[in-house]
C-alpha cells in the first residue's frame, strides 16, 4: 500500500513538471501591469535619490504674455522642435517641403517670416529634422540633427537674420537633445542599459561614439527590465549650462532630475515626488519574443522639458495622465504642463511656478535672460514667461 502510494505521488510530480516545462516553451500572451511598489521591487538596487534641503509645497504664480500664435503660418502639426536666439523663434518642420523656418518678432507681432532648407537627402537637404542642437562655444551656430539622413547640420545665423549650412557630417546614433562643446557631441536618447549621455567626437566628416556618462535612472543590470522596456522607462530631457560646465536630465515618467559636471560625475540626483505613481503595462510581443512597455491611459507624465541659465534649471512638469483629460480641456493637455520647478547648480530647489497657461516645451534665451514656451497644440503660441 505504501509502495502504491509513492508511486502514484513520483507519477503525480513527473507529470507536474513535464507541464511546466512545457508551458514554458509556449508563446505568452499576456499584459502585466506596475505601479511604484512593483517597480522598486523589480530593481535592484532602486535608486538612491538625496534629500531635499527645502521641501517647497507651496506655489509661486506667474503670468504669461502671449507673444504671438503662428498657427497660420507654419505647419503646426509637423513642429519637432524650437529655439530662441535673440529676436528670432526657429521651428524644425519636420516632413516639411521647408523644414526650418525663422520667425523675426518685436514684443507682440511677426515681423519677418523666412523658410530655409529643402526636403530631400542631397548635401544641405533635410528628410526628417527632428532636433536641434546648441555649439557652446559659438552662440551664432545652430545644430539640426536629421534622423533619416543620419546627419548632424551646423548652420550659421549671421548679424543679418541670414542662415546658411556650414557642415554636415554623419552619425550613425540616434540623437536626442543635444550640445557641442570642443569638436564633441554630449547626446541625450532613449537607452536600452546604463548609458545616460551618449559622447560623439568629430572624426574628418562624421561624429562617432567615444565615450558615455553611465548612471541611467533604470539599469539593465539587477533587473527584470528588457530594453525594449528600459528604452521608454529611460526616456528625458536635457539641458546645459551655458558654459558647458554642468548638464541636467529631467524623466519622462519618473519625476527624477539629475544633475551631471561635464567629466560625467553624478552630483545630484532627486525625486521630487516619492507618491508619484507610474502606472504602465509590460505586453510580451510573441513576435518579437520580447516585453514592451505600454502605456496606458493611468499612465503619468512628469518633466516634458528642460532648459538652463547660468543660475538655474528649469524643468516643466506635467504630472498628469490621458484619464485627466476633461472634455473641455485643451487638446492633449495631459502632454502639456503649467507647472515649473527651478533648481540651482548646486543641486538646491529655489521655487515651484505654477503658470496662467499650458505649455509642451520651454527654452531659456541668454541673450534676452528670458525664459520662453512654446504650445503645439491648440493656438500655437510662443509665449514669454516674466521674471520670477
Amino acid at each position: 500500500m505504501n509502495k502504491r502510494i509513492l508511486y502514484i505521488i513520483f507519477f503525480v510530480f513527473i507529470v507536474a513538471v513535464s507541464f511546466s516545462f512545457f508551458f514554458d516553451d509556449q508563446p505568452r500572451n499576456e499584459h502585466q501591469i506596475f505601479s511604484n511598489v512593483d517597480l522598486i521591487e523589480m530593481i535592484s538596487p532602486y535608486p538612491s535619490f538625496s534629500k531635499m534641503d527645502t521641501v517647497i509645497k507651496s506655489y509661486e504664480n506667474v503670468t504669461t504674455d502671449v507673444i504671438y500664435s503662428f498657427k497660420d503660418i507654419v505647419f503646426t502639426n509637423l513642429i519637432s522642435d524650437f529655439f530662441v536666439n535673440k529676436n528670432s523663434l526657429y521651428l524644425l518642420a519636420r516632413g516639411a517641403e521647408h523644414p526650418i523656418h525663422q520667425l523675426i518678432f518685436d514684443e507682440k507681432n511677426i515681423l519677418q517670416h523666412i523658410e530655409f532648407g529643402e526636403r530631400g537627402k542631397g548635401p544641405k537637404e533635410f528628410s526628417l529634422p527632428v532636433y536641434f542642437g546648441i555649439d557652446t562655444g559659438n552662440q551664432n551656430n545652430l545644430l539640426i540633427f536629421d534622423q533619416n539622413n543620419r546627419r548632424i547640420s551646423i548652420l550659421s545665423l549671421d548679424e543679418e537674420d541670414s542662415i546658411a549650412v556650414k557642415e554636415q557630417f554623419l552619425t550613425d546614433f540616434d540623437l536626442g537633445s543635444f550640445f557641442l562643446k570642443d569638436d564633441k557631441i554630449y547626446a541625450n536618447g532613449d537607452f536600452f542599459d546604463d548609458k545616460t549621455i551618449v559622447i560623439l567626437e568629430k572624426k574628418v566628416r562624421e561624429f562617432r561614439q567615444v565615450d558615455a556618462f553611465r548612471n541611467a535612472l533604470f539599469k539593465t543590470k539587477n533587473t527584470k527590465f528588457t530594453p525594449a522596456v528600459l528604452v521608454h522607462l529611460n526616456r528625458s530631457s536635457a539641458t546645459v549650462h551655458p558654459d558647458a560646465r554642468f548638464l541636467a536630465k529631467g524623466y519622462l515618467y519618473t519625476p527624477v532630475i539629475q544633475i551631471y559636471n561635464i567629466e560625467g560625475d553624478l552630483l545630484k540626483e532627486y525625486n521630487f515626488d516619492e507618491d508619484f505613481d507610474l502606472n504602465y503595462e509590460i505586453k510580451y510581443d510573441n513576435r518579437e519574443n520580447i516585453d514592451r512597455f505600454i502605456r496606458t491611459k493611468n499612465t503619468k507624465f512628469a518633466y516634458l522639458s528642460l532648459a538652463a541659465s547660468s543660475e538655474y534649471i528649469y524643468a516643466l512638469f506635467s504630472g498628469r495622465s490621458e484619464a485627466s483629460q476633461k472634455e473641455n480641456d485643451e487638446a492633449f493637455q495631459y502632454f502639456s504642463g503649467n507647472q515649473i520647478h527651478v533648481l540651482d547648480w548646486s543641486g538646491n530647489i529655489i521655487k515651484k511656478v505654477k503658470l496662467d497657461v499650458n505649455v509642451n516645451r520651454i527654452f531659456f534665451d541668454n541673450h534676452s535672460n528670458r525664459l520662453y514656451g512654446i504650445k503645439l497644440y491648440d493656438d500655437y503660441s510662443l509665449m514669454k514667461f516674466n521674471p520670477f
